[in-house]
């Protein structure tokens, strides 16, 4: 078979180069873009297993939507370092399709596509057509994809009215958008999208497995920011590092555990990482009951040049797999308007569907743009011509804070004040509502172009 990256399992990358080390910038880069191509080439694989042989070196690598995680470095040259080499491949061979991160939650195609499945999601059955028609192309995000959802296989999936959205949303004390989207219905909200069902499969800490006890966060001195604006000159220090790249901003790196456990005895699926394992992840797997989803972890504050540090408390950066089926729409940004009032109308019920959202459910959008306001394309109970979409980043103001960063949102469409930032910045509806503003004045030129 021709090789391709919607049939690649494991990634790896060997250099013989005199002097270069494992961590070094273009090595991190290379194999991070690796798996960057597998995530974008099979948009439901849950993570991506990968390795390094930098001259006699080795070290393995997991990426997942939340970051890259990597083990010691250990020595080919010497005996314990070639049985760990052995075991590493001997797991790599021995694991299953789910134990190597490929999805477990519905068939496809034998290209990764294409087909149709009866899943049932939140005690809901729906049919999915499991050729992805959307999704984001990214290691350390949501990775967003959404596929159409048929009352059978026999209907066209652009007549679809329902859409299925798998994302990986912040772990926090957040609603999940589910949820919100219940509660809208409870509370009589117009002009965001219908719910039908969710449910939640997995997260990256079941991913990793509880043995990530203590770890190393690289304050790496090659880390990239985008480009600034002059906007940003006053932002905080954390919303600037939430803006670095995704291939090199979240890389975390697995140091040996304080306390030397024997090892527990090899089974076909596990992954070797650090001086423990990994516990193959399938359908059936459990959480131990002495490490929630939530459990804080101890870290090393790391310096790459040095290599010295001290040990601070943070957590374990959390995803949650979640599936949502809602109402479908189209885009604003996918639609030549025929009129100016159809345009008008998609937008001035998208603002008032806002309002509703804000007075009667207490919740705040956050993420308005071209993106997340759609056109009505099949009939709605309250006649709206335009919706939102798209609660993973709002806040419940009556709820605790969430997970997502205090400054989120498109960067595109962003109000002024949210782009000079500030340690006392707060989100309130006055940015939703000029994100509108920006909405509409990007769809209006637009159209001139056109």
């Amino acid at each position: 078979d021709q090789a391709e990256w919607s049939k690649v399992l494991v990634v790896g990358e060997l250099k013989p180069e005199k002097g270069l080390g494992d961590l070094r910038e273009k090595v991190v880069i290379q194999l991070a873009s690796y798996a960057y191509d597998v995530f974008a080439s099979q948009p439901r694989r849950r993570f991506v297993d990968a390795f390094t042989v930098i001259n006699a070196t080795m070290r393995c690598w997991i990426f997942t939507r939340a970051s890259g995680m990597a083990s010691e470095q250990f020595d080919l040259h010497h005996g314990p370092g070639l049985r760990k080499f052995k075991r590493v491949f001997a797991g790599y061979f021995s694991q299953t399709a789910e134990g190597l991160g490929l999805p477990f939650t519905y068939p496809c195609g034998d290209d990764g596509g294409g087909g149709f499945a009866d899943v049932e999601i939140g005690g809901t059955t729906v049919t999915v057509n499991s050729d992805a028609f959307f999704q984001v192309p990214a290691i350390v995000t949501r990775g967003t994809t959404c596929y159409a959802v048929t009352e059978s296989p026999a209907e066209d999936p652009q007549d679809s009215r329902w859409v299925l959205k798998e994302a990986w949303r912040w772990d926090a004390d957040q609603m999940a958008e589910g949820d919100m989207l219940q509660l809208c219905a409870e509370r009589g909200v117009e002009g965001v999208a219908t719910h039908l069902c969710h449910d939640a499969l997995e997260s990256v800490h079941r991913i990793v497995g509880p043995c990530v006890s203590n770890a190393v966060r690289l304050n790496l001195k090659w880390r990239r920011q985008r480009k600034s604006s002059p906007y940003r000159v006053t932002a905080t220090e954390s919303a600037a590092k939430r803006s670095q790249s995704n291939t090199g901003a979240a890389v975390v790196a697995a140091a040996e555990q304080q306390q030397q456990r024997p090892a527990p005895a090899r089974s076909p699926g596990s992954l070797f990482l650090g001086t423990g394992f990994l516990p193959a992840v399938s359908g059936k797997r459990k959480a131990r009951a002495d490490a929630p989803d939530d459990e804080p972890e101890q870290y090393w504050e790391y310096e790459a040049e040095t290599g010295t540090g001290g040990p601070v408390r943070s957590f374990l950066p959390n995803r949650i797999d979640t599936r949502t089926v809602i109402s479908r729409g189209t885009p604003v940004r996918d639609i030549t308007f025929s009129s100016a009032h159809t345009l008008l109308a998609c937008i001035r019920d998208a603002v008032r569907g806002h309002r509703s959202l804000f007075e009667k459910a207490r919740i705040l959008h956050r993420d308005v743009s071209t993106n997340n306001v759609m056109l009505t394309t099949h009939a709605r109970a309250d006649g709206y011509a335009g919706f939102l979409i798209d609660l993973d980043l709002a806040t419940a103001t009556t709820y605790r804070p969430s997970g997502a960063p205090k400054r989120t949102g498109t960067y595109e469409f962003m109000s002024i004040e949210m782009l000079k930032g500030g340690d006392g910045f707060v989100h309130t509806y006055l940015d939703d509502l000029q994100s509108f503003f920006y909405v509409f004045l990007y769809l209006c030129h637009r159209r001139e172009q056109r």
